[in-house]
């Protein structure tokens, strides 16, 4: 089974749990607020942000709907489709899927109507019980009769921002019949303000010093724009 097929699961569970918040906040936010969805779009990752060789692919949203499918049938995943649904009022933007060869790297930034609101996300974003869903999730989406998943994505300690969460940790996916593959795993949450900003890593090479370059590149962006 070949990393290309993997991915966009992947990407899905981790995206998808990212910005839970309590449905109270998201309700607070308007549609009409077109002046946080230009701040939420600078937030986002764009192609001049990489170095020359990485290519961009439109984020596939078919995933979606099997993660949601998938996360109904897990207990610990009960807050995950409540605040996924919620969150969709918020002002978002949505990078691309960016590519080197079988790495991937991606984001998504929320404006909420204020600190307090995005701290509630922040909280759940940390909680144990998003920490078993994302697992679970993964687990489940990835693993079929032919593909098995060993691994665990666990919490890693940040410093960045206002708040910062993360969870990272190596995955080995094994096809059957073929050799297995290692990727390195790595989702995490920067609050800066009333802005919340997602980063989505995974590869099987080190692109570790790529990655650190575009988030702070994005957060500059995002930072300034919410000031």
């Amino acid at each position: 089974m070949n990393f290309r097929v993997v991915r966009p699961l992947a990407v899905a569970v981790i995206a998808g749990v990212t910005f839970a918040c309590f449905s109270s906040a998201a309700q607070a936010a308007t549609t009409g607020q077109s002046n946080d969805a230009q701040i939420a779009k600078q937030g986002s990752l764009v192609v001049s942000d990489f170095p020359s060789g990485w290519t961009q692919t439109k984020a596939s949203s078919s995933s979606d709907r099997a993660t949601e499918q998938v996360a109904s049938k897990i207990p610990d995943c009960k807050q995950y489709i409540v605040f996924e649904k919620a969150l969709k009022n918020l002002p978002r933007a949505e990078s691309p899927d960016f590519d080197l060869q079988n790495s991937s790297i991606s984001n998504t930034a929320d404006v909420f109507k204020n600190a307090k609101s995005a701290t509630v996300a922040m909280h759940v974003f940390g909680s144990s019980k998003t920490e078993s869903c994302i697992n679970k999730l993964f687990s489940k989406l990835v693993t079929t009769k032919d593909v098995t998943v060993a691994g665990q994505i666990k919490p890693i300690q940040l410093n960045v921002g206002d708040q910062s969460i993360g969870y990272a940790g190596p995955i080995t996916v094994t096809p059957h019949g073929a050799p297995a593959q290692t990727f390195g795993v790595s989702v995490f949450a920067i609050r800066t303000g009333r802005g919340v900003n997602a980063y989505n890593y995974f590869a099987d090479s080190d692109q570790s010093s790529v990655l650190s370059a575009v988030v702070n590149t994005s957060m500059t962006r995002f930072h300034a724009a919410l000031a």
